[in-house]
């Protein structure tokens, strides 16, 4: 007579978590301005296209008064930024950086 399979084992083996995720409070991303991650320019350009598209809705609603070319600004700005880290990714890969989005000017040079 042959001898009949172990049962399978169901339970999940454990795992171990690094020591920053064994705490209830740790962040699902590390938010280092410094360091050019996919996690960072995703969510710099979801806050410049925020403003972006508040910027367009308060210049329509708002038409030609101070507060609608406000918007109309601010939709203007956030723009420039996004173009400006699009347009060195594309035309210049290897020199690309969190810093393209050029929120910061040189010091010395200006923009």
């Amino acid at each position: 007579m042959s001898q009949a399979a172990p049962a399978p084992d169901f339970a999940p083996e454990r795992q171990e978590h690094p020591p920053v995720a064994s705490a209830w409070w740790a962040p699902v991303a590390r938010l280092d301005w410094e360091e050019h991650s996919a996690h960072n320019i995703a969510l710099t350009a979801c806050g410049l296209g925020i403003a972006l598209g508040a910027g367009a809705c308060v210049g329509v609603w708002q038409g030609w008064t101070h507060a609608g070319v406000f918007g109309v600004y601010v939709a203007v700005v956030a723009a420039y930024h996004m173009l400006e880290y699009l347009g060195v990714a594309l035309y210049n890969p290897e020199r690309v950086e969190l810093g393209s989005f050029m929120f910061n000017p040189d010091v010395g040079n200006g923009y």
